[in-house]
């Protein structure tokens, strides 16, 4: 049998995780620190979204807010840290439009 070619690449581990490297946490970055992501979804349109096995937070703002690129935003008003570690069944919260999120916090 032959030899992978990954075989001599060494493993990059969390040793707090246990997991691989790039399945590392999401950490709030520090331009949205002391902000509550329950007042950010204060007053608009939300989806209740029940979470389900291969779901990823992308591919739902791709679908709900119409850019991949406002994954963090699903993140940071549910607080979740983790991605990879929800629970199919988990109920989040998905803003319909990034826009009033983004007015809350000065980025538009």
């Amino acid at each position: 049998m032959s030899k992978s070619r990954y075989s001599t690449n060494a493993k990059l581990y969390d040793p707090t995780l246990q997991e691989p490297k790039h399945y590392a946490t999401w950490t709030t970055p520090t331009s949205l620190q002391g902000y509550r992501p329950a007042d950010l979804i204060a007053g608009q349109s939300v989806v209740s979204y029940v979470w389900r096995f291969g779901d990823r937070l992308d591919r739902l703002a791709k679908i709900h807010m119409g850019d991949d690129n406002y994954w963090w935003i699903i993140a940071f008003v549910n607080n979740i840290t983790y991605p990879l570690g929800i629970k199919p069944g988990f109920v989040i919260q998905i803003p319909t439009s990034p826009r009033p999120t983004l007015e809350r916090l000065g980025l538009v």
